[in-house]
């Protein structure tokens, strides 16, 4: 009687390469989902750090801060045009104070892959722009 000898992997084999898989797997998809937001959010950090930035010119050329109304996405005044943006295609910016006490804040909502974030600067006369990059909303 002959012997075959059967080349391959046996079901335990396979069952526990899937299991170290369905592992390693589970430990890196949410590490991922953070870093593909992360990298969404840059968009929304780069448009309002330009909001921002065209506020404080806007300021120094004419003495007042922009009202922008929410769901902008192009504001010739300033010169920012958020169009072609993947994720964050609007904004808009709330004005308040006068003079010295005067500050902006700009909203930035995201959409699509993106709906999860919004981003935000404030800035004023007296002090500088902050920006929260609204990195907390990655699970």
């Amino acid at each position: 009687m002959e012997h075959k000898n059967n080349s391959g992997f046996t079901l335990v084999e396979l069952v526990v390469v899937m299991v170290i898989v369905g592992i390693l797997a589970s430990l890196a998809i949410p590490g991922y989902r953070k870093y593909v937001g992360q990298s969404r959010s840059r968009e929304g950090v780069s448009l309002v750090g330009a909001v921002a930035q065209a506020q404080r010119f806007h300021y120094d050329d004419l003495g007042v801060f922009k009202a922008i109304p929410a769901g902008t996405s192009n504001d010739t005044g300033l010169g920012v045009d958020a169009r072609g943006n993947t994720y964050f295609k609007t904004f808009g910016v709330t004005v308040s104070g006068y003079g010295e006490s005067a500050q902006f804040v700009v909203t930035a909502p995201g959409t699509d892959a993106a709906s999860s974030i919004t981003v935000t600067a404030t800035g004023g006369v007296t002090f500088a722009t902050q920006i929260d990059e609204g990195l907390t909303n990655f699970e």
